[in-house]
């Protein structure tokens, strides 16, 4: 997930002036201290990241940057093609591949990048997701209204008059952030949730986005939780989320602390390490998850 996160930020930076840390933070569902990381990363690769203050600030990439093949050796240009290759089946996005297909020339011949094999066979949904972002990029660049039919977590269905703005990648699902035309207000859509969209070809002008500095609003509690997990899922968890320090408490396990979501989906996030974690704080969040593992058993228990 980091070399992914730092590939991006990269492309967008290269895309844009300056972007806040804040802007970046929420772009990549991270905090801002992961993101004065990544930066301090991308210093230490020699990529020349500045930063300006002030409340239009940011990070930037210097105007005279070009991109040096000395500073990658051949397994570096090879990790970032896997990479892009695994990226550019999630994205449909032609400056990716143009990016991808870039790099393939810095190897040299003997390094033949097609060697390269990333196993991320599309499913039925993933090929609707990807048929939905292509067809709401392509509404966005070309500022054209759509109409969605969409399914809100209560299972009502209706239907919307949007004007596409951005598409996000977040906490693993795709969303679209538009302008409501029946609520008179930003709103933002799941892509998952969508099940008809239709291109109108009705041209609107786009207004300001949104204050970007302004936290997303969120309808959960975000909780700090304490965790004993074993060391043989140590990979899987570094990799999945932000967490604190490693502390090695015996043979078998780590103690550590990372930011979920008190609500289903971070119930879920826990769930899926299964026997190999047990959450130690806080209380309130053990009564609650232990309250959904409940709902669960007596469901499959008849």
């Amino acid at each position: 997930m980091k070399i992914e996160r730092l590939i991006a930020i990269v492309m967008l930076l290269l895309e844009n002036e300056t972007m806040s840390a804040a802007t970046l933070a929420r772009r990549f569902n991270v905090s801002k201290r992961t993101i004065l990381r990544d930066m301090d990363t991308l210093n230490l690769a020699r990529i020349p990241i500045y930063a300006v203050r002030g409340a239009n600030g940011g990070f930037g990439i210097m105007a005279n940057y070009k991109f040096d093949k000395r500073l990658l050796t051949v397994t570096d240009l090879q990790t970032i093609l896997t990479a892009l290759t695994k990226l550019n089946d999630w994205t449909l996005d032609d400056q990716t591949r143009l990016t991808r297909d870039k790099l393939r020339t810095l190897l040299p011949q003997v390094h033949d990048p097609a060697n390269l094999s990333v196993n991320d066979t599309p499913t039925t949904g993933r090929q609707h997701l990807a048929a939905l972002r292509k067809t709401l990029l392509a509404a966005i660049q070309r500022s054209v209204l759509v109409q969605i039919t969409y399914v809100d977590r209560l299972g009502k269905q209706t239907q919307r008059r949007i004007e596409p703005y951005q598409l996000a990648y977040r906490n693993a699902s795709w969303y679209l952030l538009a302008y409501s035309l029946e609520r008179n207000a930003f709103r933002t859509f799941k892509l998952a949730r969508i099940v008809k969209l239709a291109v109108l070809e009705a041209p609107f002008s786009k207004c300001p986005l949104p204050p970007t500095e302004q936290p997303a609003p969120t309808d959960f509690k975000l909780v700090k939780l304490t965790v004993l997990v074993k060391k043989d899922v140590r990979d899987k968890l570094i990799e999945g989320i932000d967490t604190g320090p490693l502390v090695e408490m015996d043979q078998a396990h780590y103690q550590t602390t990372f930011v979920i979501p008190d609500n289903e989906y971070g119930y879920r996030y826990v769930a899926e390490f299964g026997t190999s974690l047990q959450v130690r704080a806080p209380a309130a969040f053990i009564t609650h998850y232990r309250e959904w593992l409940l709902q669960i058993v007596r469901l499959n228990g008849q």
